[in-house]
This record gives C-alpha cells, sequence and structure tokens, in this order.
C-alpha cells in the first residue's frame, strides 16, 4: 500500500502458478476529489508501470467499471483481457438477506 495526504493505491504481486511470472495487480486507486485533475489515471499509470518493473513483474493490470476508463487504457496500449460478470443472489434467492449474511459471516456457517 502506498498512502499520501490526497491519495492511496493497494495493490498486489501476483504470481501466475503455470508461467511463474509476477503480475502487478491495483486493487483500489484513489485521489481526493479536490485534488483530482481529470488526468490523474494518465499521469500516475507511468509510476505503477516502474513499481511493476521495481518488484519484477512482467505485467501490471487493474480492474474498472467505468468504460472511459477501459478506452483510456486501450488507448495507451493496454489490452483487456477478461471481463467479470456478477450477479447479486439476493434477487435470485429472496432468503438470503443482509441480516443473513451477517449471521453467516459471523458465525462462519457457510450453508
Amino acid at each position: 500500500m502506498v498512502v499520501g495526504q490526497t491519495k492511496f493505491v493497494v495493490a498486489e504481486t501476483i504470481i501466475d502458478p503455470f508461467t511463474n511470472k509476477k503480475t502487478l495487480n491495483i486493487w483500489v486507486a484513489w485521489v481526493a476529489p479536490e485534488h483530482r485533475t481529470g488526468n490523474d489515471t494518465e499521469t500516475y499509470l507511468p509510476f505503477f508501470e516502474t513499481m511493476g518493473l521495481d518488484l519484477g513483474c512482467t505485467y501490471v493490470q487493474c480492474s474498472t467499471n467505468k468504460p472511459s476508463l477501459g478506452r483510456l487504457y486501450t488507448s495507451i496500449g493496454w489490452e483487456l483481457k477478461t471481463q467479470i460478470y456478477s450477479r447479486d443472489l439476493r434477487q435470485v434467492f429472496s432468503f438470503l438477506t443482509d441480516d443473513h449474511e451477517q449471521n453467516t459471516i459471523n458465525s462462519g456457517d457457510t450453508s
């Protein structure tokens, strides 16, 4: 984790078990609203790429649900590798409520 007074990032290195290549995975990158410039992503990507090289990584990756960031990444040489689809199971199974989830988490019950 890298922390500043107006920004922070949470990242990890992932090692592919088949190729042994390392990837710097950026989980969260945040800039305080009053310090956002509108091009923060472009400004900080070289920092993350250098961090990845310093850590011996072959790749750097991140995910976003913002199409505009996806377009930015591809326009500067990044490739879309996967898409993630999710479904809120509370919409499928009415017995799954926030109370049930909290009780399951607290009790360790996985049923």
